[in-house]
């Protein structure tokens, strides 16, 4: 996405139930299509904005109502010529369509980031996702049939979840060909039902007890708890595992930027520290693949 780019919300709210959502089930309600491209419009012409990411929960796949809103969005950009490229956020759900996907790329779209979670459906269908892994492959085929980027958002560590549940998102990865993977160790955000239940269980490995420990919802560098399926530090091996494997830090990632680091003086200060962290991926990955 060229920058400088704009954020902004062209709906709230989301009806959906996942369990890991803080923000609970709201109501939907959507902007008008010309107040969401008045304020596109607002931004390139008074501050030069190049791109847009509009960052509504879940701009397109909920209902064929929301795909009429969409393109009426759509007829009013092509309408004004913004010419700017723009991302959303989907859910890969029954209702996207190939017409809607179409529309969005003729007015400037060139990303969709789909929250996918899990190849698993009996993990998708434990942590509420209510949709479908058929519905999966289906959305992100007519993605690339629209000429529409996709971007597949992947977690590790539900409850529920085993080892050959998470090598199901891995092989899901590797045969849906997403543009790019993003993989997130799962995170018990307060206000979640997952945070309910693993307090209830007594499976939380910290509380949140001043302010710093609130830094650590992170997504990615911590662990916060264990499930009856997996230790904190299984959580991370399998998390390590789908990052090494098919994340945006894969195997050619770390050899890249170790061979980067050996061009400059911080890089062979660090030497040390980062060759144990690509030996632990790579132990981790071995053990798991064989």
């Amino acid at each position: 996405m060229p920058k400088p780019r704009a954020t902004i919300i062209a709906a709230r709210g989301c009806p959906h139930r996942c369990l890991f959502c803080s923000m609970g089930r709201k109501v939907y309600r959507q902007r008008s299509p010309k107040d969401v491209v008045d304020e596109m419009e607002f931004y390139k012409n008074k501050f030069g904005v190049k791109s847009i990411q509009i960052y509504d929960d879940e701009f397109i796949g909920m209902s064929p109502q929301q795909n009429e809103w969409i393109k009426e969005i759509c007829d009013e950009m092509i309408k004004k010529n913004l010419r700017l490229p723009w991302l959303v956020q989907g859910r890969c759900s029954q209702f996207v369509d190939l017409e809607t996907l179409k529309k969005m790329k003729t007015a400037g779209c060139i990303w969709i980031w789909w929250g996918v979670e899990s190849g698993s459906q009996k993990v998708l269908d434990i942590i509420h996702k209510d949709i479908k892994i058929e519905n999966v492959y289906r959305a992100f085929a007519l993605a690339k049939e629209a000429g529409i980027q996709s971007l597949m958002f992947i977690m590790v560590g539900f409850p529920g979840e085993t080892p050959a549940d998470i090598k199901m998102s891995a092989e899901l990865i590797r045969k849906v060909k997403p543009d790019l993977t993003r993989v997130h160790v799962t995170t018990p955000f307060p206000g979640s039902q997952l945070r309910k239940y693993l307090e209830d269980n007594n499976l939380l490995e910290q509380k949140l007890e001043k302010l710093e420990d609130y830094y650590t919802l992170d997504t990615d560098r911590h662990t916060h708890f264990h499930t009856k399926e997996l230790t904190a530090a299984e959580i991370e091996k399998y998390y390590k595992f789908v990052v090494f494997t098919f994340g945006a830090c894969d195997f050619w990632y770390f050899v890249k930027f170790g061979l980067k680091s050996l061009t400059t003086v911080d890089g062979w200060k660090k030497l040390s520290k980062r060759t144990r962290i690509v030996t632990e991926y790579f132990s981790n990955w071995l053990k798991i693949i064989n």
